[in-house]
């Protein structure tokens, strides 16, 4: 069972089998500094579902690992859709 421990931010597995740690969660300013990115770009990239991240009320919170994998995909998928657009550019 996953439950949340007051003394750390992040998720514990408290089932007999558990591993202590399952990940920790950044806040978005947080997540931000560690990307090098705006915490507003972050948050527009959030608030329409382009990013992974838990919501809590108002706060969004990230797990780093999956965040980080996100950005690394689609940075990875971006040299294929500028060549796309470049292409539309010109046949217009």
């Amino acid at each position: 069972m996953l439950s949340a421990d007051a003394g750390q931010r992040g998720w514990h597995d408290s089932s007999p089998e558990g591993r202590g740690i399952v990940s920790e969660l950044l806040s978005l300013p947080r997540a931000a500094r560690r990307l090098g990115v705006k915490s507003q770009w972050l948050r527009l990239e959030a608030e329409n579902r382009r990013v992974p991240c838990v919501e809590a009320g108002k706060t969004f919170l990230f797990d780093e690992q999956a965040l980080t994998e996100a950005i690394r995909d689609r940075a990875a998928k971006a040299p294929f859709e500028n060549a796309r657009n470049e292409e539309s550019e010109k046949s217009t």
